[in-house]
């Protein structure tokens, strides 16, 4: 007669760890590991608390040109120190980055390997638009880029300045797809690492223009492949006037 009440205990304890273990997998996030394209590849390592702490730039030989070295992390878990180690060990420059209240960068101040401080870029937030400018050591700005942003979280432009102030090119996006992009863990921190603009949109840029100046210079367009996640696994873009493709490829890490 205790049959019935100990299978449905059973039962319970079954949909529990069941329940548990489904809810763990929903919790995971996914991490971009690698980015191969045609001039090399770019791996991510992050430590255990899921914190990127390298970034190991390679060329297609396979050779190191260049590692990003994440240090001194915030409370919020934003690195305040990222170290450029080149394969040359006599130049070890660093920057150290200053963050507003929402962990957005400010203000970036570049070091030479001896801790001499020299030029600086700084970062403005408006709605719809992020200001990225550079400065000499003396105060004089260099450049700038202005990136103009959607509600969605996507570039829709970016406009390039010279120290002159003068538009030397600019880049507009076309369209977007609605799947997740391989965006960088620190996001607008990638604009003063020069990644691309996919890498701090929200979703995969399906085509975009070129301009020298005012003048249009190409267009290509964007076809994507996608993990089982919906983040893009592998990008090829086309040049609309000659025809000619290139492909990248981003793997994943869910921890």
């Amino acid at each position: 007669m205790k049959t019935r009440p100990i299978l449905i205990i059973l039962a319970l304890l079954s949909f529990g760890l069941t329940a548990c273990k489904k809810d763990k997998t929903d919790n995971r996030k996914t991490y971009l590991t690698i980015h191969r394209h045609g001039s090399g590849t770019i791996e991510y390592t992050y430590d255990d608390k899921d914190r990127l702490t390298d970034e190991t730039i390679k060329d297609a030989r396979g050779e190191t040109d260049l590692h990003l070295a994440y240090r001194q992390f915030n409370a919020v878990g934003m690195p305040q120190r990222v170290d450029y180690i080149f394969p040359e060990a006599v130049h070890q420059p660093y920057i150290l980055v200053e963050y507003d209240g929402s962990a957005r960068p400010v203000k970036i101040i570049q070091y030479a390997t001896d801790g001499t401080a020299g030029p600086y870029e700084t970062f403005t937030y408006v709605t719809g638009r992020v200001e990225y400018r550079t400065f000499s050591s003396g105060g004089a700005q260099q450049s700038s880029k202005i990136y103009a942003i959607n509600n969605a979280g996507n570039v829709l432009s970016a406009d390039f300045f010279g120290d002159d102030g003068l538009l030397s090119w600019r880049i507009v996006y076309t369209g977007y797809d609605n799947k997740k992009a391989p965006t960088h863990p620190y996001k607008y921190l990638a604009i003063a690492l020069d990644e691309v603009p996919n890498f701090f949109s929200a979703n995969n840029y399906t085509g975009y223009e070129a301009y020298a100046g005012t003048t249009l210079d190409a267009k290509y367009s964007c076809t994507y492949t996608y993990n089982q996640q919906g983040f893009a696994s592998g990008r090829v873009t086309t040049d609309l006037v000659s025809n000619v493709s290139s492909e990248e490829f981003y793997e994943f890490v869910e921890r």
